[in-house]
């Protein structure tokens, strides 16, 4: 789940398999005569179609490609755009890529088979909730066959060949992949198929999961959001001037609804979150704490309002429901807790979806997470932390940039309480929280001591600026020397910070004093611009 930009991580449509790739959400638009017309036949409605591409597709393909496949022709150099564009960023947080390549190493020769002409395109057809999807894969070295309704022998025999099509006639399987192990690779990533096409050829036997009554299935949107609505709001859709709907939902992982749709959905998160795994909701869970836990989830839906139209000519309009992300929290006691004993809350998966990306959806949905461990209480216990476990680069940046809003109110809200020294001027300023100061905070916003030290500097470094940008504008000749030695004071108590967090790798260090000074410096210089990125301060 990304809200911010983070120079250096990985993009859509990097890899050669990401170039391969495709992902739509398919959203019914306009009116349908019946509920049953609206699910099952979507030639009758418009379409709106979300398409994206992975940024992770390691868990599928290792060598993150398709082995003996190319990208299509306009997939492959648009992929060369994005490579080039990634790199730059790259390289500007001192992480340099190969000079010479103009592709994601993923497209090896030896990988791709760079002389053969054999194309790939994968389309996942996702479902408004995403609880199933369709497959289309197109081959460029592939003649369309159509499929005799009779699906007699010989049409059999030619759809058995496609599925086990490989991109050099006669090379070993071993080193090239058939489609039919595409889509066994694919099958970890995706929601439960409900068909499948390889070049127009349909192939419902593919997966024994498929029912015959699914032949017909698109478009099926969720009547009711999972769980219990505790936010809505409107929002627009990317860069458009179209304000749709949303409310985010909490559901008990014991719910035998949320479970199930859980199930059925967080296979997806494979591709956006580099470390994803599955888990069961539904039951306690061993996290590595001293004591089982529990689940509940956090939902975004897209609220679509459809019309019907019923005998009296009429138009009933009624809400429906599409996935646009979740959060996966767990719920564990923790009776030796500082400051108070209670139950901690873990952020362990969360993603929004890309069409809703960069929209604010992820600090809604954030600030939603403490606002539901502030009004939790069962059997007596209540949400004392809200922790993250393995953050993304992301992810941290959207924690950091939340928590610092929560502490900045808390400040406004309860002036000198939090804040004694408010000159900046005065050395004491920046004189660090000391562990009564922490603790009490830490109870009130339900963050770690670390957090609160992050929120703590970037909130000096903010009333910093202000004072400053003051202070030049009042054209104050000694302005100069007086900002060097205020922001001498900032440098110092940001180094004694990284000082004690860091203190193995200083003292790991084989330089002696002078090694461990530059670290300091650097590490500094990095939380210094990375603080004025979240600020949106310009040097």
């Amino acid at each position: 789940m990304v809200d911010t930009d983070v120079d250096g991580e990985p993009v859509a449509g990097l890899s050669a398999a990401s170039s391969c790739i495709r992902i739509s959400i398919y959203l019914a638009a306009a009116a349908a005569s019946t509920t049953t017309e609206l699910a099952s036949n979507p030639a009758s409605s418009s379409q709106e179609l979300l398409t994206f591409r992975p940024v992770f597709t390691h868990q599928c393909f290792p060598d993150e490609c398709l082995r003996g496949w190319r990208p299509m022709v306009d997939a492959e150099r648009q992929a060369q755009l994005v490579y080039r564009s990634w790199k730059r960023s790259a390289d500007t947080s001192n992480n340099p890529r190969d000079e010479d390549s103009n592709l994601h190493p993923s497209f090896r020769a030896d990988l791709l088979r760079e002389n053969n002409t054999c194309r790939i395109d994968v389309h996942i057809k996702l479902e408004p909730s995403c609880s199933a999807c369709e497959i289309d894969v197109t081959t460029s070295d592939s003649e369309v066959t159509s499929v005799d309704k009779t699906d007699g022998p010989a049409c059999k025999k030619v759809k058995a060949d496609l599925m086990e099509q490989l991109p050099v006639r006669g090379s070993p399987v071993d080193e090239s992949m058939c489609v039919n192990d595409i889509l066994q690779r694919l099958s970890l990533a995706v929601p439960p198929i409900f068909s499948v096409h390889v070049n127009g050829c349909r192939f419902d036997w593919w997966n024994s999961t498929m029912k015959k009554d699914n032949s017909k299935r698109h478009f099926h949107y969720l009547d009711q959001p999972i769980g219990r609505i505790i936010k809505s709001y409107q929002r627009k859709i990317n860069e458009s001037k179209v304000e749709a709907k949303f409310v985010i939902t909490i559901a008990e992982g014991t719910e035998e609804k949320a479970s199930h749709y859980q199930e059925s959905i967080q296979k997806l998160a494979r591709w956006f979150i580099e470390t994803a795994d599955e888990v069961d909701v539904s039951g306690s869970a061993d996290r590595g704490e001293d004591s089982c836990g529990f689940w509940s989830v956090l939902y975004l839906f897209r609220e679509h309002g459809v019309s019907l139209e019923t005998d009296s000519d009429s138009a009933e309009h009624i809400a429906r429901y599409s996935l646009a992300g979740y959060i996966t929290l767990f719920h564990f006691h923790a009776p030796f807790k500082r400051p108070e004993p209670g139950i901690v809350l873990r952020v362990c998966q969360a993603l929004i979806l890309p069409p809703y990306q960069r929209a604010g959806h992820g600090s809604d949905m954030l600030q939603s997470v403490y606002e539901y461990a502030e009004k939790y209480q069962s059997e007596g216990s209540k949400i004392v932390e809200v922790n993250v476990e393995d953050p993304a680069p992301g992810f941290v940046a959207l924690r950091d940039y939340v928590d610092y809003r929560r502490f900045s109110s808390l400040v406004a809200t309860t002036p000198g309480q939090y804040d004694v020294k408010l000159d900046v001027t005065d050395k004491d300023f920046f004189v660090p929280l000391s562990e009564e100061e922490l603790l009490k905070i830490v109870s009130f916003l339900k963050i770690t001591k670390r957090q609160v030290q992050i929120v703590h500097e970037m909130y000096k470094l903010e009333q910093l600026e202000k004072w400053k940008r003051q202070t030049l504008n009042a054209g104050d000749e000694n302005s100069r020397g007086i900002i060097q030695e205020v922001e001498t004071h900032y440098r110092l108590m940001i180094k004694k910070s990284l000082r004690a967090l860091r203190k193995e790798e200083l003292g790991a260090c084989g330089g002696g004093k002078e090694e461990q000074k530059a670290l300091l410096e650097r590490w500094f210089q990095e939380s210094l611009a990375y603080y004025r990125k979240l600020l949106r301060i310009r040097k």
